[in-house]
Formats: C-alpha cells, sequence, structure tokens
C-alpha cells in the first residue's frame, strides 16, 4: 500500500525530493532511477541526492562524486592540495545525526592519522557536547575550527586520492566482553524523518517476547537505551531489564558502558560507535536498509570486521528476524575476546 501510495506520487512534476527518498527507502530504485534520466523530473539538487544514494545501493567505489559538480570539484581538490604543501589544517564542516558524524569520522580521523594532516572539524553545539570528549585525545583534530568543505565532499577526495577505509578510532579499555551482558537499543528517533525510524525500529510488543524468551533460558543482564513510553518502560522494568537514557552524559560516557557488554541495535548511533570502538556488535537492517551500509560493509572496514548484520527479510515483519537473532545468542557459551 505504501509503495503504491508513493508510485502515485512520482507522477507528479516536478517531484518532491521527499518523495524520491522515500521510494529509495522502499525499494522503489528501477523507478527513481528511470525519472532521473527524463528531463526536469528532479531539481539538480534533488537529482544529485538520489544520484549518490543509487550510486552507493549500486557499491561503486566512489559514490561522492555524484553529489559535486566537476568546478567544485576541482576547487576542494585545490583546497587540500594547498592546505598539504603549506602544512596547514583542512577546514572541514560535517552536520546530519551523532551517526553521520561518527561515521564520517571513521574514514576522516584514520586518513589524517595516517598521512599527518591536521583537521579543523565545524560541527554544531549539541554535537560538540557529544564528541568533544572523545576528539579531544587525537592531536590531528580540532573540533573549534571554522567552518570548511562538506565532510562528504573531503570523503570523495579521500576515495579518489588514497586507500584508506573506515577504520576503528575510539580507544577501547576492555579486553573482552561477556555475552551474558547486553545494551539493546530497537528504536529510532529519526528527527526531521519519521518514515525512515518507523522502517528501522522494532516493535515493543516484538522486543518484549524477545526480552521474556531469552530470560527464560539463560541469566542475562540487559540494559536498554530505547526511547520507550512510560508504560512500555515499566513492563520492561517488571522483567529486570535496566532502562538506560540515551540522552544522558556524552559519547565517552556512553562508549564506557558499551565497552564490557555485547550489543544489540537497529540501524542507529550505537552501530557507529562499535564500529568506531571496534566492539563487536549485531546489527538489525530493515528489508530496504539505507545504502550506506552496502559501502560500509566492504572488506576491511571497521564496520565489516565488527558488526554482524542481520538484514529483515519481510517489509514491517520483524518476528524471523528476531528469531534468528534469539538462536544466535542462545547459542553462545562464555566470554569473546573483543577485537
Amino acid at each position: 500500500m505504501a509503495r503504491d501510495w508513493i508510485l502515485l506520487r512520482l507522477n507528479n512534476y516536478p517531484i518532491d525530493l521527499r518523495i524520491g527518498h522515500q521510494a529509495l527507502s522502499l525499494g522503489l530504485t528501477e523507478e527513481v532511477n528511470e525519472l532521473l534520466g527524463e528531463t526536469n523530473r528532479f531539481t539538480e539538487l534533488a537529482a544529485a541526492q538520489l544520484n549518490f544514494r543509487i550510486a552507493r545501493l549500486n557499491n561503486e567505489p566512489n559514490p561522492y562524486d555524484k553529489l559535486l559538480t566537476k568546478t567544485i570539484k576541482e576547487q576542494i581538490s585545490k583546497l587540500i592540495n594547498k592546505a598539504f604543501v603549506l602544512s596547514k589544517p583542512i577546514n572541514v564542516a560535517i552536520n546530519g545525526g551523532i551517526g553521520d558524524h561518527l561515521e564520517a569520522l571513521s574514514l576522516i580521523i584514520p586518513w589524517a592519522e595516517s598521512n599527518q594532516v591536521a583537521v579543523n572539524i565545524h560541527i554544531d553545539q549539541q554535537r560538540n557536547a557529544q564528541l568533544s570528549a572523545i576528539l579531544r585525545n587525537y592531536s590531528c583534530i580540532n573540533i573549534e575550527g571554522t567552518n570548511g568543505i562538506p565532510a562528504l565532499a573531503l570523503r570523495g577526495w579521500i576515495k579518489n586520492n588514497s586507500d584508506e577505509n573506515y577504520g576503528s578510532w575510539i580507544k577501547s579499555n576492555s579486553k573482552s566482553i561477556a555475552t551474558n551482558k547486553l545494551v539493546c537499543c530497537w528504536k529510532a528517533e529519526g528527527s526531521g524523518d519519521k518514515f525512515s525510524a518507523y522502517c528501522r525500529s522494532v516493535p515493543f510488543e516484538i522486543v518484549c517476547k524477545f526480552y521474556e524468551l531469552i530470560l527464560s533460558k539463560r541469566d542475562y543482564t540487559i540494559q536498554d537505551m530505547s526511547n520507550w513510553n512510560r508504560w512500555e518502560s515499566a513492563k520492561l522494568s517488571s522483567l529486570g531489564v535496566k532502562l538506560l537514557n540515551p540522552s544522558a552524559g556524552n559519547l565517552l560516557d556512553l562508549a564506557r558502558v558499551v565497552e564490557k557488554n555485547e550489543v544489540i541495535t537497529i540501524d542507529t548511533a550505537l552501530a557507529h560507535l562499535c564500529a568506531a570502538m571496534g566492539h563487536r556488535a549485531i546489527v538489525l537492517l530493515p528489508m530496504f536498509a539505507d545504502e550506506r551500509w552496502i559501502e560500509l560493509s566492504n572488506q576491511g572496514s571497521s564496520y565489516a570486521t565488527n558488526l554482524t548484520l542481520l538484514r529483515n527479510q519481510m517489509f514491517g515483519n520483524w518476528r524471523p528476524c528476531i528469531g534468528t537473532l534469539s538462536q544466535i545468542l542462545l547459542s553462545r557459551d562464555g566470554n569473546f575476546v573483543a577485537n
């Protein structure tokens, strides 16, 4: 039904960018790609964003090239090369959610360290409060930088000019993870995109039954950092699940909670934090997952090394995926060594 509704909106002229994004999020890739070939169906900016997403879906070597014109790419290349020659910092602006920041930094920081390049990061006040405690440990990064080139543009330049891959850069104090201790996140906030949040989130009823099952079979200690409502929180507390406030503290505080526990999460910032820490986690993805996971899962990346991806095979029906997750957990014994 949702796809039929979106297909009707794709007949509008010009097509609203949000409809194009929602179409891709529902697996209507061929339809959007065909419309991109027609003149003036999308604005230039909208077409660039949608072509970028499709390039990621196709696992192209450098999808970021789709976002920028040739002239802008040449200007950015000159700025970066000038910074190299003069040994000056590169000013970079990172936007989006905290997961987007962690993802970008997982490429930028390893590249900056291996090339001995200083990077001034421009982030908003909220992200500064979340990231400053972690980033102050890296001499190559200054988070007080002025606004600069978009992080996506720098990532494109790195892809074109180096073999750098996404790497783990947040240092963990733990060498082992107890498999009877879990930190879980099942709900996406999706600020500004409730549709995406809905697609990525697992319904409370299914989560509750999952907890009841594994707690009846094994002696688990569970901490849940999903933003449940009052009655949902009360139900989980009655099961013995400890509730964490996802907005309390900063990322360093969360990293210290995560490092000694096994992590189960949907596509949210917690997954990106685990990859950045080199911490093993199980990540549940919807049937039509964000295309970033194709690029991030390429061999050798910190995401491929540390994250086990379970993809939902039925749109909106998480039960088979949760069944697989239950089998994985209940078949394990003892501790495993952290990567």
